[in-house]
């Protein structure tokens, strides 16, 4: 079987399970694995069908929606309908969503006809104060001002920038300009 130009290769007397991983036995009808498989101890979990890499010590997970990450571990958050808010002649919401493993599950993005540039905010583009970041001349990351669990990154060269979310658990620390542990041991 092929995916993504990775091919699952099956012992003799076996062949490739369609929406498993591994190898079925002809005659069993039992899901095997090649000696030395790296899926057969179900990596993906349930979250995906795993395929063994034949040329190396190595395995890929083809993850199910909404999963994500190496093992299927995280799960991506898909904005709600709405969530930023409606479409009106002045704004144009869009949602920028992020995975479990994030401290947010999304931010949103709006558009704003008459600066012809676009603003952020935490939960409503209407309804919200809109934080436009100010990229030129400005350092390369900095704290999104209405949560510290995101920072943004201005481009080189550009007055563009891109939100990003902190690992949860994880606050931004506008001193060390990274994310840092919410909370330190005693």
């Amino acid at each position: 079987m092929k995916v993504d130009s990775i091919v699952q290769l099956c012992p003799p007397g076996s062949e490739v399970t369609a929406g498993v991983g591994g190898c079925a036995n002809k005659t069993t009808n039992t899901t095997i694995f090649p000696v030395g498989s790296r899926c057969a101890s179900n990596p993906c979990g349930d979250r995906g069908v795993c395929y063994d890499f034949p040329s190396a010590d190595g395995y890929y997970c083809e993850c199910f929606r909404p999963n994500r990450g190496l093992n299927c571990q995280t799960e991506h958050y898909e904005c709600p309908p709405f969530a930023c808010g409606n479409r009106t002649s002045e704004i144009f919401p869009t949602c920028l969503d992020f995975t479990s493993d994030k401290a947010l599950p999304h931010i949103c993005g709006c558009l704003v006809f008459n600066a012809s540039h676009t603003a952020f905010a935490l939960n409503n583009c209407h309804n919200e104060k809109l934080f436009y970041l100010k990229c030129h001349e400005a350092e390369r990351v900095g704290a999104v001002p209405f949560t510290n669990k995101g920072f943004y990154i201005c481009f080189t060269g550009d007055t563009r920038a891109s939100v990003r979310s902190c690992d949860l658990n994880h606050v931004w620390n506008d001193t060390q300009k990274e994310c840092v542990p919410e909370y330190t041991p005693l």
